[in-house]
């Protein structure tokens, strides 16, 4: 009936070969080791093939199903349409994903040859489209969209087939038969989503690897001049519940702690803070962060405001033109979380996450008292000799409560230790091996030698911060989301009502 092995035919016959395997499972027939793959090796190979050779993979989708075959228990199957790249990409990850739940469940004893026999269908897979792209050449539409179908591909076992099976090299070097995504070649993207599959599958290591990751290709894309670059990696990157829980429970925290003691570690908060704008922002309804990362929201909540306390316990009379930055960089990560906060305390009004409503109550209290300040002073007609005698420190932070009880940032123990970790690692990088003019920011690597001195690792990341009177009504702005809300404006109102058990709003 075919004219070779699965794994070496070509087309028109690999149409047939999902309709052949559907009719002998059909038939209990389920062992195919004598002509190559396992049967999960031969699903993958019907799956990743061009458009024009699908035909039967829906049909053999389902038959797989109905004999409780294990990689697709949770998949979905479109009923009444042809298969297509968009379906055939869900699939692949579904079989991914029992890779991953079985090597977890079975004992250590089968984990490596189980491993191997994973690693060999991913491999004849990733080996038979590299041949499909080649054959493809000639067709340039076509082979565009199949080339897009690869990239997503490469992706998932980038990212789901970590400790599995490595990408080939030829998916991450330009050729004539392919081309990496320009915007992430090295599939950095799929590399911290790799680490976020394991924090989900609960690997102590995956954390503070991740920091490291995250960190040194923030220094790579400082020292190119590519943070924007960076910042886009990472806002897909936190498309992955686990890497954005991660990014708000540990790296978040732990950069905004780096900034209260060496500000020149801004720029970290400018691309991180940025990437999660651009995230919650995207659309025009903004994204909402799900209840399971609210406890998280609360702590960095508590973290900024110990940024806050920790200025003002320092009796600095004025703000720097950085610490006016990192500020307003602050209070626009705070104002970021208005909208779930919102939706929160909706469905929740009586929330059990312990201090969240105190804590959104006094970011709306600061809000309001800085913003009359700010108001007042950008009523003036001099506004420039207005602000370089009057942005001072007691009245900026005027509306920061607690009686001096708060948190701030002393010897690193008020912390969670893997924070203070990390954000010792950042200030004692940035002390010593940061390169800061007045216009540029790179890092350097030590000498190759004993006694060499340190060299430039790159060009670096040219800068300018905003004028005084700019950063000044964009801190207004970002403290508006907060001073505007219902809860600031009749806080004793709010407080009594999130008593009373009824609808709260205070921010």
């Amino acid at each position: 009936m075919f004219r070779g092995l699965p794994a070496k035919l070509n087309s028109p016959q690999r149409t047939y070969l999902p309709l052949f395997l559907a009719t002998l499972i059909k038939n209990h027939i389920f062992d195919f080791k004598d002509v190559g793959p396992s049967l999960l090796g031969l699903w993958l190979l019907t799956i990743v093939k061009p458009q024009q050779s699908l035909g039967y993979e829906n049909y053999l989708a389902t038959t797989l199903k109905q004999k409780n075959i294990p990689y697709l228990q949770r998949a979905v199957i479109p009923a009444g349409i042809e298969p297509d790249y968009n379906s055939n990409r869900e699939f692949f990850a579904a079989g991914l994903s029992f890779m991953r739940k079985d090597l977890r469940d079975i004992n250590v004893a089968q984990t490596k040859p189980r491993r191997d026999e994973h690693a060999k269908c991913l491999q004849l897979a990733m080996q038979k489209m590299k041949e499909d792209l080649g054959t493809l050449k000639s067709n340039s539409a076509e082979h565009k969209r199949y080339m897009e179908f690869v990239r997503e591909i490469i992706a998932l076992i980038k990212s789901h087939g970590v400790g599995i099976c490595v990408v080939d090299p030829f998916f991450t070097q330009p050729s004539a038969d392919y081309s990496p995504p320009m915007q992430d070649p090295q599939l950095h993207t799929a590399g911290i989503v790799a680490y976020g599959v394991r924090l989900g599958e609960g690997e102590a290591t995956a954390g503070p690897q991740l920091f490291h990751y995250l960190y040194n290709n923030f220094k790579i894309a400082l020292a190119n001049d590519k943070l924007h670059e960076e910042c886009s990696i990472l806002e897909h990157a936190m498309g992955n519940q686990h890497v954005l829980s991660f990014m708000l429970s540990r790296v978040l925290p732990a950069v905004t702690w780096a900034t209260a003691k060496v500000n020149e570690a801004w720029p970290l908060l400018d691309v991180y803070v940025g990437a999660l704008r651009n995230l919650l922002t995207r659309s025009s309804v903004p994204k909402e962060i799900a209840e399971d990362s609210m406890e998280d929201v609360s702590e960095l909540l508590k973290i900024i405001l110990a940024w806050f306390r920790t200025l003002q316990a320092s009796n600095q009379p004025s703000l720097s033109t950085t610490q006016l930055h990192i500020m307003v960089r602050l209070t626009e990560l705070a104002s970021l979380f208005s909208p779930s906060l919102t939706t929160h305390f909706y469905s929740q009004p009586h929330s059990d996450i312990a201090g969240l409503a105190d804590l959104a109550t006094s970011f709306g209290k600061f809000a309001e008292e800085t913003s009359t300040h700010l108001n007042d002073m950008l009523d003036v007609a001099n506004l420039g000799v207005m602000i370089a005698a009057g942005l001072q420190t007691r009245h900026l932070l005027a509306g920061i409560e607690d009686g001096g009880q708060g948190l701030v940032f002393q010897s690193g123990r008020e912390m969670n230790p893997q924070v203070d970790n990390f954000a010792n690692v950042i200030v004692a990088d940035v002390s010593k091996n940061w390169a800061v003019t007045a216009t540029s920011i790179s890092w350097n690597t030590p000498g190759r030698g004993a006694g060499l001195p340190p060299t430039q690792s790159g060009p670096g990341t040219r800068y300018e911060f905003q004028s005084w009177s700019d950063s000044v009504r964009q801190l207004r702005r970002q403290l508006s989301v907060w001073r505007d809300g219902k809860g600031v404006k009749n806080r004793r109102r709010g407080r009594k009502a999130r008593l009373n058990g009824a609808e709260l709003l205070i921010f």
